[in-house]
């Protein structure tokens, strides 16, 4: 009964994990509410570690296979309970570990140096140091400790003037108010301005968030 409950247990639990991006994504379509936010980032979570542990097993299922062929591991230790439940548990515990590094290095600002230069100049400037930054696809998902991050982060650089080409705010659903996405944008002081470009995202945008541009 125990063995039964636990395949059923897990069976449900998979399911749920399938199915949590697409519901997410259809009720984030339908309504702004605060709660959804918490919904959508376990979907998102759940796409990544899904993908990594069917990676891991078909991996591990490689390497049985092998394993038939060469006969390093004997064939009771494989078919063991003991065996199998360590195996599931190393294999969903590296998906999860993935998921964790990946979520730390998504929210660490990450800074590439560039230097070209120029052989012609047709202007009287000597220098001119650009920050560029892409991709923020600002929503209600996004940390509202991100932004004030990365403009401390540009601010700190001192660069002359600061590019952003475009997908800057999530176009395809209500996220809501971009005011305060705004309002940390403004943070950001350069001896030449900012200036972005919208991107194929912003076109799927509502009309309050076109007017992100402008303000």
């Amino acid at each position: 009964f125990t063995k039964k409950c636990h395949k059923i247990i897990f069976t449900l639990f998979y399911i749920a994990l399938v199915l949590a991006f697409p519901l997410a994504e259809v009720l984030s379509h339908h309504t702004s509410a605060p709660w959804v936010k918490y919904i959508l980032l376990l979907a998102y979570y759940s796409v990544v570690f899904l993908l990594y542990l069917f990676i891991f097993l078909a991996v591990f299922d490689i390497l049985l296979g092998f394993n038939r062929l060469l006969r390093i591991v004997h064939a009771e230790i494989l078919g063991s309970r003991k065996f199998q439940t360590v195996s599931l548990f190393i294999l969903i515990s590296l998906a999860a570990l993935v998921v964790i590094i990946g979520s730390i290095h998504f929210n660490t600002i990450h800074i590439r140096e560039y230097q070209i230069k120029v052989p012609r100049k047709s202007a009287e400037t000597k220098q001119l140091k650009i920050a560029m930054a892409s991709d923020f696809h600002l929503g209600q998902i996004t940390s509202r400790q991100f932004l004030n991050k990365f403009a401390a982060k540009i601010n700190s650089l001192h660069p002359d003037i600061l590019l952003i080409p475009g997908d800057i705010v999530e176009g395809h659903r209500d996220d809501g108010d971009m005011t305060v996405f705004e309002r940390q944008l403004r943070q950001i002081k350069l001896k030449h301005g900012v200036y972005a470009s919208p991107g194929n995202h912003e076109l799927l945008s509502s009309k309050s968030k076109s007017e992100f541009f402008a303000n």
